[in-house]
């Protein structure tokens, strides 16, 4: 079976957003100019910030060496979803 039907075996992609962090940050009147440093290695969840008039955020990625059992899984989120930073070529 193919590493992405594995991690995405009903064919719905990541879904989840950083809308509720968003939420709040209106909510509590951060001022639009606010540094933001997301840690993620999905640059797609950038978008809300960015559709939302806030700076564009930095990226922090998140690194842990792969396995044997999630290398394949890691390189699907990689190559099928567009993560970044989750495995080398070294893995």
């Amino acid at each position: 079976m193919k590493a992405s039907a594995l991690l995405d075996p009903d064919g719905d992609r990541d879904v989840r957003t950083y809308s509720g962090v968003l939420g709040v940050m209106l909510a509590l009147s951060v001022p639009k100019t606010t540094k933001i440093l997301l840690a993620t290695n999905n640059p797609k969840k950038a978008e809300i910030f960015s559709e939302n008039g806030y700076v564009a955020p930095e990226f922090h990625p998140i690194v842990v060496p792969a396995t044997d059992l999630t290398r394949e899984h890691l390189k699907a989120k990689q190559e099928e979803l567009g993560h970044i930073d989750l495995v080398s070529e070294e893995d």
